[in-house]
């Protein structure tokens, strides 16, 4: 039988996986520095690479698609284009505003 995937790779973004409880894994406990340097940078407004704010990016589509919120977030809400941080911060406020759940 194969090892059950690791909620804490970055690799689980993309893949969507979560942990038994349906939570998704919180940004700073992912191996390595990639997903914290994202995210710290998007927080402190510090320039980052296109690389790094898509991956934030990808980070939060991750959280909201957690099986734990998925009755409360849209569809519609998640896949929203998001291009600038203006966009981002605004995504992030109006999910907090909303239904309580902050990504970052």
């Amino acid at each position: 039988m194969p090892d059950a995937p690791d909620p804490k790779s970055l690799d689980s973004i993309a893949k969507r996986i979560y942990h038994p409880s349906g939570l998704a894994t919180y940004w700073n406990d992912f191996e390595g520095e990639k997903l914290q340097a994202a995210v710290r940078g998007f927080i402190h407004s510090t320039p980052s690479t296109a690389e790094q704010f898509a991956l934030m990016v990808d980070y939060c589509r991750y959280w909201f698609t957690a099986p734990c919120w998925r009755a409360n977030i849209p569809r519609e809400f998640i896949d929203r284009p998001i291009e600038t941080p203006r966009q981002a911060m605004d995504w992030i406020y109006e999910a907090i505003n909303r239904w309580a759940i902050d990504p970052l």
